[in-house]
């Protein structure tokens, strides 16, 4: 079925009916606060794609839950009790995707970090002048006991009503590191206290790891930032300059966070820089494009408030002293130096063991920086895997603590592991059906068919016509796209709260065959070559014709998984162990199984929130939200790990693994 002016006629009248208040409420009939709660009950019910499932699945109380959060808006007396509750609303849906900025900017933080390991939390790190200005003789591997007389289990339980993930122990995990920074969100800003010198301190007590005595340290904190704006709610409440304050400082919270104008600009500026024609340029830029719709409806970023320090660049445990970090492919060729770095981020390298050659790959997250990054992206991992291809026995893929990231960059690693994408085996989405949702669907397929328009121009300028290949992929493209839109679509105007399962994998690799057959056209004009970092990738090592044809890692693959992989991080080993591909090691990740979209709230108290609008299927129906995905090879860290540094961890998992 074709798109026609009748259907977008329809399509725009579902979209504007779509704007109306979804319960058929009058919202100016309610009362202040009741209005508020209301619209936020309203925005969760028509947006929040899991919520049927949690209901039949996971438990959800959410008549309840909804009526509870109604009845403690209505007895607030704070403005400070109002934002206690709409991050209590949100937080009982314990989705780790789902989050609330609200304007505080309020920090409490300590030189130090814990983890959680074997059930008790360990003293992972201690500043040496905190350490020093604490009096301090707590070691490395102690457990906590306790801070300012809360127990462990006292201080996740003031935790649990605005931190919760839905998976037991990765909510435990981020609880762990949230005791090294406090906020008002977590709730633990309101233990700190103030010393005689006028700092800020807390007492955090030990449990030596030896002979178990207990020792009390003062450690300092650092403050920063402003708190929450506290006010009596009153008559005159929609005047109130308190009120003003919060919202400018909301204003102020959001303008930080990089927004899509700057986003655009940036690109455009990278795209200046490349030695492309006009043309060229064009098709490059409207295939980013395409990236950026496929974003706005799978975007599997972990919101930036609770990455808590994920996504760290080298892994976090010690490697074999034979490890040798791969700086190029050759003399004068770096590919995993500066110019690999900037592409994937990733890090990587080579160790021998027993007889065996490990390739080993660090993927901190799967999100790559500039468009530039994005555009190398691709080609440089193909680049990497080819020479573990032919440099190596097996490949170790660590992406622990992987916070997610890119859609695309998930799918091109697949790609480079796995070679053709299956639609039965790969991931997909039971999309929440709304109006702009489909609208930015539609949007795409205009855009792709926008790029042919303008290849077949490109073809005509240069007196060559688009081959065969060409032509073919693109229209069996389109279709394939045309043809999922149309399953949400019908979704959609029957009024069903989610759709089937969709395949939105196809814009990746439309992307990837777009800037493959650009690369490839550019390495044959010699007029064209990149400069910088482009031409280390490309060349003189490798053609960017090789490098788009049969680039694919064919030997064992073990990946490491943990509690703190999230969304991307969630989806990618689960989409790699349904190929079969991969062993997976470790303990079952976080389970961020949807897609999260950006949301806010203009009413009195302003906040801005994301929220799950789909969900993650694997095949056979099964879900990643709040069950995360199950390790082929279960491996735990011990407290013996953390009090030596992991110096020894990475060894002992590949004794059990048999390397």
């Amino acid at each position: 079925m074709k798109t026609t002016a009748l259907m977008l006629s329809i399509l725009l009248l579902f979209t504007a009916c779509s704007t109306l208040s979804p319960m058929g409420r009058n919202p100016a009939s309610l009362p202040p606060l009741e209005n508020e709660a209301r619209m936020l009950i309203d925005a969760i019910e028509v947006n929040y794609g899991p919520l049927k499932m949690k209901q039949e699945s996971v438990g959800l109380e959410w008549e309840q839950h909804k009526n509870h959060f109604m009845e403690k808006m209505k007895g607030a007396k704070t403005s400070v009790e109002v934002y206690q509750s709409i991050l209590e609303l949100f937080a009982g849906l314990k989705d780790a995707h789902v989050s609330v900025s609200i304007p505080s900017s309020y920090r409490v933080k300590f030189d130090a970090q814990f983890m959680r390991v074997e059930g008790k939390v360990l003293l992972s790190h201690l500043g040496a002048s905190t350490r020093e200005a604490g009096k301090c003789g707590a070691q490395v591997g102690d457990e906590l006991v306790s801070i300012e007389n809360r127990t462990i289990p006292e201080l996740f339980e003031m935790m649990d009503p605005a931190l919760h993930v839905g998976n037991e122990r990765s909510t435990r995990a981020l609880q762990t590191r949230a005791l090294s920074t406090w906020t008002e969100k977590n709730r633990l800003v309101t233990l700190v206290r103030v010393t005689t010198s006028g700092k800020a301190a807390a007492r955090f007590t030990f449990k030596a790891r030896g002979n178990g005595a207990q020792a009390e340290c003062a450690l300092p904190a650092e403050v920063k930032g402003s708190p929450l704006v506290s006010f009596p709610l009153d008559a005159n409440l929609s005047d109130s300059d308190a009120l003003a304050a919060a919202r400018a400082e909301l204003t102020r919270l959001a303008a930080a966070q990089k927004d899509p104008t700057r986003v655009r600009a940036e690109r455009e500026n990278d795209l200046g820089r490349l030695p492309l024609s006009r043309a060229d340029r064009e098709i490059l830029e409207q295939a980013l494009r395409v990236a950026e719709l496929q974003d706005q409806l799978v975007g599997l970023e972990l919101p930036e408030a609770r990455k808590v320090e994920i996504g760290q660049k080298r892994p976090y445990f010690k490697l074999p002293k034979n490890f040798r970090r791969i700086n190029g492919l050759g003399a004068g060729a770096p590919i995993v130096g500066k110019p690999f770095n900037r592409a994937s981020g990733v890090f990587a390298g080579i160790f021998k063991r027993n007889g065996k050659r490990v390739g080993f790959v660090r993927v901190p997250s799967y999100m790559p920086g500039s468009t530039i990054s994005l555009l190398m992206a691709d080609m440089s991992l193909r680049a990497l895997l080819s020479q573990m291809e032919k440099r190596t026995d097996l490949l170790i893929l660590d992406q622990t603590h992987n916070p997610g990231g890119a859609v695309i960059f998930s799918d091109w690693l697949v790609g480079a592991l796995v070679g053709t994408l299956d639609p039965e085996k790969h991931m997909k989405f039971a999309i929440r059906p709304r109006g702009d949702w489909i609208s930015t669907y539609s949007q795409l397929t205009l855009e792709l068919k926008g790029i042919e328009q303008k290849e077949m121009q490109a073809a005509l300028g240069s007196g060559k016509a688009p081959s065969g290949n060409q032509v073919f992929m693109r229209k069996a493209y389109l279709e394939q796209m045309q043809k999922q839109y149309e399953r949400v679509f019908a979704s959609y105007a029957r009024g069903e709260f989610q759709s089937p399962p969709v395949s939105l994998y196809l814009t990746s690799a439309y992307l990837k065959d777009t800037i493959d057959s650009l690369f490839v056209r550019l390495d044959k004009d010699r007029r064209h070559r990149f400069a910088g970092a482009l031409l280390d990738v490309l060349y003189p090592f490798h053609s960017a014709q090789a490098l788009s044809e049969g680039q694919v890692y064919s030997k064992p693959v073990y990946m490491m998984i943990d509690e703190l992989d999230f969304s991307g991080g969630d989806a990618t080993p689960a989409i790699l162990q349904d190929y079969g591909r991969v062993k997976l090691v470790g303990v079952n990740t976080a389970g961020a199984g949807g897609t999260v979209e950006q949301f806010s709230s203009k009413g009195m108290f302003p906040v801005s929130y994301s929220l799950t609008t789909s969900l993650m299927v694997r095949p056979g129906g099964r879900l990643v939200e709040n069950y995360g995905v199950k390790p082929d090879i279960e491996f735990e860290l011990t407290a013996e790990d953390v009090a030596d540094g992991f110096s020894s961890s990475f060894e002992r998992m590949l004794d059990k693994l048999g390397i």
